[in-house]
């Protein structure tokens, strides 16, 4: 899934790609990253679009596209409830500053 955040993944196509019942699927997943399928790809669809943000000058449509978000509206009210600053506030401040940004974790959201 990390190869294509893009997609508009679903609970049953992953369980299919994995030769289980999606209530299985959605078991073990949990049972494996502490996460929900959908919490995950969220979780690594943000990460992501830290690293666009952070990286190029792509419109927030653009990150939003690239990061598997329906629009730029459902990617800044993603964003915004998980940093707590918007999408554009977020880029301007690791633009800016180089620092860690409020609401960022310490870690990377990558390694789960």
């Amino acid at each position: 899934m990390r190869g294509d955040l893009a997609h508009p993944w679903r609970v049953g196509e992953m369980a299919r790609s994995c030769h289980l019942a999606e209530a299985v699927f959605a078991r073990q997943f949990r049972a494996l990253t502490g996460q929900s399928p959908h919490e995950w790809l969220v979780r690594e669809r943000l990460a992501l679009a830290r690293e666009l943000l952070r990286a190029d000058n792509a419109s927030l449509t653009e990150v939003a596209q690239a990061c598997g978000f329906a629009d730029s509206a459902h990617f800044s009210k993603s964003f915004r409830q998980r940093h707590e600053v918007s999408p554009s506030e977020w880029r301007r401040l690791a633009l800016g500053k180089g620092a860690a940004c409020k609401g960022q974790d310490s870690t990377s959201d990558r390694d789960t």
